[in-house]
């Protein structure tokens, strides 16, 4: 058994290595683990064990460039962490609002309804209209003071929403969405958003391809003023820049482009350690973005599709799922 001893009393889960450093700063014992995940992103199949699914979220981390053995270690190594923390009397989760942090808060408390916590108190600070990035070492002390005990509702609801973020099919999500409750207050705003990212039935864009195409066509033609400019269109913030990347590079390398983008490499992955270097990439909209803007033609028609948005892979140029903006809801022609 574990000793709950004046070293490790407390444990802090955030997740990003900015909001880390800040809590380091700050006056607020206890030990830190950083959940280094992009739930958002690649495959998030609920019919996994939870070895095939490291692995799987392993594979898919490694095709941003890194080796696969590695980040599997690192990967394990975080649930490893976490299966630990009941050694803790407290652990704090710290998470805004936005679906980055959301998806990954519900993942965190489906796991740790599985633990044995009885002498383990779970509490939560969350805040909303800010990331927690962006907050100041002494500002963090008035959200710590402000945090509240993680109850049976709590866990309830964050894994009934994981299993419906990671269903291969997204109706449970929807349904999910009609269920009342408060012990997670930006979740359903989270979820909502989350179902934007499917194709539009209106030109097959996402609602972040869509602002990059918007952004690019008023003007923004630079990677980092391009990057700020769409964060900006979003009222929770969800960017990293490493994705935004990607997505840009994706709607430029394919068989039909909706940009054009001209810089010294590929910019799926640009390495570099000054953001000055970003300015050597500039992008333009081609014609069919513009025709794409005006709902003239169809992206995924042009280009097919190879996404996971949670548990559901969006594949091919056919019949798959789409965000009807009229509506508010998904729509499956064949359903």
């Amino acid at each position: 058994m574990h000793r709950k001893n004046s070293e490790n009393s407390m444990l802090h889960i955030h997740c990003g290595d900015a909001a880390a450093e800040i809590m380091r700063a700050s006056l607020i014992p206890g030990d830190i683990l950083v959940w280094r995940e992009i739930y958002l992103e690649g495959p998030v199949s609920g019919n996994l064990s939870d070895s095939e699914f490291r692995k799987s979220r392993a594979l898919f981390l490694s095709s941003f460039g890194f080796s696969y053995y590695e980040i599997l270690e690192a990967v394990e190594m975080m649930y490893r962490r976490l299966n630990d923390a009941v050694k803790y009397r407290e652990i704090v989760l710290w998470f805004d609002a936005c679906m980055f942090d959301q998806t990954i808060l519900i993942h965190v408390l489906e796991r740790l309804s599985r633990l044995n916590l009885k002498d383990t108190t779970v509490t939560l600070v969350s805040v909303a209209g800010r990331g927690l990035g962006e907050f100041s070492s002494s500002e963090m002390s008035p959200l710590f003071d402000g945090r509240r005990r993680v109850g049976h509702q709590e866990y309830s609801v964050a894994t009934e929403a994981w299993r419906a973020f990671s269903s291969h099919n997204p109706r449970d999500i929807e349904l999910f969405l009609k269920r009342e409750f408060t012990g997670l207050p930006y979740l359903k705003a989270a979820l909502r958003r989350h179902l934007k990212q499917y194709p539009a039935t209106a030109n097959g864009l996402n609602l972040l391809q869509k602002h990059a195409l918007k952004s690019v066509a008023s003007g923004v033609n630079k990677l980092m003023p391009l990057f700020k400019h769409v964060s900006a269109m979003e009222k929770e913030r969800f960017l990293g820049d490493t994705s935004f990347w990607a997505c840009l590079d994706e709607m430029a390398e394919c068989a039909h482009p909706a940009l054009k983008i001209e810089g010294p490499e590929r910019l799926k992955r640009p390495i570099t350690d000054h953001l000055s270097e970003l300015d050597c990439w500039t992008i333009a909209i081609t014609p069919l973005g513009h025709e794409l803007l005006e709902n003239n033609c169809d992206w995924i028609d042009k280009n097919g599709i190879d996404r996971w948005l949670g548990g559901v892979h969006l594949l091919g140029n056919g019949q798959i799922w789409r965000f009807d903006e009229t509506t508010g809801g998904l729509l499956h022609p064949q359903l």
